[in-house]
Parts: structure tokens; sequence; C-alpha cells
């Protein structure tokens, strides 16, 4: 049988960067967080501001409180088309079909497991404002972690998922994602418990032992990535606030809800 050879680059590095969207599909999904954002300022927070740019977020009226609101994960998502799904289905696949045997995927959104907080086709999206705007930048990113334990359940199987990381607004090493090749072969073997819910957030003294990178991507590219991975602590050092999309692709056959 033919070698994948992105599957072989994905086992070896633990990542992998693949054209999925096109640029319009991008502002497509620009304009539904647009309008998921402004639903919650009128709706629930019953905020007069309006959001009309995302890249310009962070020089909204927004106060901290209803920041925390926008953002909070158990409540920022958006959902996929049917043509959205077909297109990553069919890269995923192309990927992932061989090495895990079978077709049975569903890309979701997963938020607390033990709340039930999970939907399929769909995406979570995340905000990251520029720190050089932003007093309390610290809190507009998560440590570095991996994604083994989705959603605080202890998961232990490697092939049970990977995570799709699509750029929405900030393409180049300013704003993207922070990475560690080939820190998915270790076993990083660490369990935190924070109010009672399991969290993958390493210490620096850990993951400071890797060396991480940042890619710079086009409209439309992607990047998948292994749930062993190192990720994260990325600080968004551009002028523009930050937007992008996590998707969790989940193998049917290994992951349970």
């Amino acid at each position: 049988m033919k070698k994948n050879k992105n599957l072989e680059l994905f086992k070896k590095n633990g990542f992998l960067k693949i054209s999925i969207f096109s640029e319009r599909d991008i502002n497509f999904f620009r304009k539904k967080i647009i309008k998921d954002l402004n639903n919650k300022l009128k709706n629930k927070l019953e905020c007069k501001t309006k959001i009309k740019k995302l890249e310009n977020y962070h020089d909204e009226n927004i106060n901290e409180d209803h920041h925390k609101f926008l953002v909070n994960p158990d409540r920022r998502y958006i959902n996929f088309t049917s043509n959205d799904v077909k297109k990553v289905n069919k890269k995923i696949l192309n990927l992932f079909q061989h090495e895990w045997g079978h077709n049975k995927i569903a890309l979701s959104w997963i938020g607390d497991l033990k709340k039930k907080q999970k939907k399929i086709n769909y995406a979570g999206y995340r905000i990251a404002r520029p720190i050089r705007k932003n007093k309390i930048k610290k809190k507009d990113v998560a440590g570095v972690h991996i994604d083994m334990n989705i959603g605080g359940i202890i998961n232990r199987d490697k092939k049970s998922s990977a995570t799709l990381w699509v750029p929405i607004i900030g393409f180049d090493k300013k704003y993207t994602l922070r990475i560690s090749p080939r820190s998915h072969l270790k076993n990083h073997g660490k369990k935190f418990i924070k109010e009672k819910k399991i969290t993958p957030i390493l210490s620096k003294n850990y993951y400071n032992k890797f060396n991480f990178i940042r890619l710079n991507f086009k409209p439309g590219e992607a990047m998948v990535f292994h749930p062993n991975l190192l990720h994260g602590g990325s600080q968004n050092t551009g002028t523009k606030t930050r937007v992008s999309l996590d998707v969790r692709v989940l193998n049917l056959k290994k992951f349970k809800y």
C-alpha cells in the first residue's frame, strides 16, 4: 500500500498544516462570530456596544465583566454548515482513515463533559487581544497544555481524537498558535485538578525543556495536531485582535462521551 506522506509527517512531528477553506469561508466564519458576540451583548448583557470588525474587538467599549462573559468556554461556539463539514471530513479522512481503520469521525465542540456540554458539527472560537494594548493580557490565552483529556475526562488513548486549529484573524507568527514539534512522542503523564476538574495546564519548569515554534498561514489554511502535542501560551504580539476556531476531531470508535 502506498505510504501517506502527510500521515507520516503528522506521526513524526505531531502536527500538519493543511489547506481546507476558501477566503470566502473565512469571511463567513467572521460574520458568524460577530453575530454571536453581538447577540450576547444585546440580549444577554443589555450592552449598546456593537462589534463591527473582529480585528478591532480590543478597541470596543466592552468592560472586563462583559468580555469574560463573551469568551466563557461554555458559550463561545458557532455551527458548521454541511458544506464546511464535507470539506473538513474530506481532508481529515484522507489523513486518518487508514491509521484509524474506519471513517466514523465527528467534528465537535466540547465544553465540560460532566455537564454534557457537547455539540456535533460545531467549532469553538477563541479571542485574544493584543498584549501591547491589553493590561490583563495573561487572561486572554491558555497556558501550555495538551488536549488528551477533552472535556475534563481522563483519556489515555492517543488515537481517540485530534484537534483542528483554524486562524480567522491573525495569520503570521505574531498571532498563530505556539506548538512544540515532536513533543507528542513524550509521555507527559501529568494530571492536574482544579476545582474538581481535570486541567492539562503544565508548569513552566516542565515545558521550558521543549522547543516551540509558530507557523505562518494563508487564509483558509489550518493545522491539525496530535492530542498529546504541547501547545499554548500563544500571546498575541500583533496589533489586531486574534480570532481562531478549535475543532475536536473525534475517532468515534475510540472516544467515549
